[in-house]
């Protein structure tokens, strides 16, 4: 695939699949595909294939705006159409610190979510069975006509698709955190 092709690749992933990331990353993505893994080892199509490489790279450097840049401000309101988000944290808002980043019978979930460009918080609203405290940081989900509150999005099982992926960086941060806070309880016990 040559340069000219990008843009007519990127139309095509946001008009199937709602993906917008930046042309560098989609032209980098396709040469490192193209390098790797030739027509005849492929079984499906490269789009398959460059939506599989998104779900494990971090939205945050790679995403194009997706969300009205005033969803913060928005207040009694709902988000037409498509975005696709991702994950940076979750935490069970119901439960201590300790039990943060667990899932319990007392279950009350909030989202730090970004589409690359700008940070949006949600919770919750009604369960999501696919998801959970221990979902990886940096899976992406696909949300739709999701109501918004004084800025906040509520999330339900109707209007979250989950994708799946994760970021490891993420994840690391989310390690070190845990670790430090048990650190810290431990000195404190003594």
């Amino acid at each position: 695939m040559n340069g000219q092709n990008i843009p007519l690749l990127a139309e095509k992933l946001e008009k199937e699949t709602h993906l917008r990331v930046n042309r560098t990353w989609l032209e980098q993505c396709v040469t490192f595909l193209q390098e790797n893994f030739n027509k005849q080892t492929r079984t499906g199509p490269l789009e398959s294939y460059i939506l599989e490489q998104f779900l494990y790279t971090d939205l945050n450097q790679i995403g194009l705006a997706s969300l009205p840049s005033s969803v913060t401000t928005l207040h009694k309101s709902t988000l037409t159409g498509y975005c696709l988000l991702q994950i940076d944290e979750i935490i069970n808002i119901a439960e201590s610190i300790e039990n943060r980043f667990s899932d319990t019978s007392n279950r009350f979930l909030k989202f730090s979510l970004t589409d690359g460009h700008q940070r949006v918080f949600a919770i919750e609203y009604r369960p999501i069975p696919a998801l959970s405290a221990n979902t990886p940081p940096g899976t992406k989900i696909l949300i739709r006509e999701v109501r918004v509150l004084r800025g906040l999005l509520l999330l339900t099982s109707g209007n979250v698709k989950v994708l799946g992926g994760s970021v490891e960086a993420l994840g690391n941060i989310r390690r070190r955190l845990l670790e430090s806070h048990k650190s810290l309880k431990e000195r404190r016990a003594r």
